[in-house]
């Protein structure tokens, strides 16, 4: 039987209190989260069916990536990632993933800096592009600039936890919502090795 729409409602309520409580932001900004995650929830679905993505605890079967799933969390489910770095993703959703095989990463950023913590499949060939995919803001809101000149193309070894989602948007052009795969502090990792260094358009 379905629920009726109180039912419904009354649910939505729970959930949204329960972000709410678990991220520690107010309830307007837990139940525009709570949207969010909703929309992800069915776009995921989707991208499931396309690339296989399988359970907790199975092989993720992805076009560019391998790997075990060790885990799915989301602003309801909240997981290892800090509560800023979970953000970052569309509804805080992402998946834990740990590398069967070294992985070829990219990411933008300035020459003398190739380190950074989120990165994408695909390399990076403009600046304006980078910005819309990945929700670059020019300024941050705490007023830290963001340059890009350069794309890197980093190894990330095998046995490497990353976290795999959906880039959140941000606000006017700065879309998102391509894959990003956030690595906490690779300059720290073992093995961590920079493969190419190209000028972005």
């Amino acid at each position: 039987m379905a629920l009726c729409d109180c039912d419904a409602k009354a649910q939505r309520d729970a959930n949204v209190q329960h972000i709410a409580q678990n991220w520690g932001v107010s309830p307007e900004a837990a139940s525009a989260l709570y949207d969010t995650m909703t929309y992800v929830h069915g776009a995921a679905a989707i991208g499931g069916a396309v690339y296989g993505m399988k359970q907790a605890g199975n092989v993720l079967d992805h076009p560019n990536i391998s790997g075990k799933v060790l885990g799915e969390y989301s602003a309801i489910k909240s997981g290892p990632l800090d509560r800023d770095m979970a953000l970052t993703f569309s509804g805080a959703r992402y998946k834990e993933v740990v590398l069967s095989e070294d992985t070829l990463l990219y990411r933008a950023g300035i020459a003398d800096s190739p380190f950074g913590q989120y990165f994408s499949f695909e390399k990076q060939n403009g600046v304006v592009q980078t910005r819309i995919d990945k929700a670059l803001l020019p300024v941050w809101p705490n007023g830290a600039a963001s340059p890009l000149d350069t794309s890197f193309g980093i190894k990330i070894p095998a046995g490497t936890k990353v976290y795999i989602g959906d880039v959140g948007y941000q606000n006017g052009f700065y879309l998102g919502g391509t894959e990003q795969i956030a690595v906490p502090k690779p300059w720290d990792i073992p093995g961590v090795e920079i493969i190419s260094k190209d000028p972005l358009k």
